[in-house]
């Protein structure tokens, strides 16, 4: 499933959501990735059959995706990733969020966890 926030795309976001109690696993890929990375699909796949959920967060400018904003990719940021998290809570409320980076996907991961004392992701 891919999300688009973009312009036009409002009526996507407003079928989704649900109250079931499903993990969730936020991957994020390498460097220069993305959501069609194998390695990606050999991990995600088996915790499908599980009865997981998963959202892969494609970073700016990656995976083919078109630049739409002012900001490009930065590896230290932790920003989208902060929102993405932010909107799955709101989205899934019930279910429990875990996390998975690869490579740099993982350093951007426990950034983010180290910077959020409050409410880490």
């Amino acid at each position: 499933m891919a999300i688009s926030k973009r312009a036009g795309h409002e009526d996507e976001l407003k079928t989704l959501g649900a109250d079931d109690d499903k993990p969730m696993l936020v991957t994020l890929h390498g460097l220069s990735g993305g959501s069609h990375e194998v390695y990606l699909r050999h991990v995600l796949e088996p915790l499908f059959k599980d009865g997981w959920e998963a959202c892969v967060v494609n970073a700016r400018g990656c995976a083919q995706s078109k630049i739409t904003s002012d900001f490009l990719f930065n590896a230290r940021a932790t920003w989208d990733v902060r929102q993405v998290v932010k909107w799955l809570r709101e989205v899934f409320p019930r279910r429990p969020l875990f996390g998975m980076g690869f490579s740099l996907g993982a350093n951007i991961l426990v950034n983010g966890n180290g910077n959020e004392s409050e409410d880490p992701f």
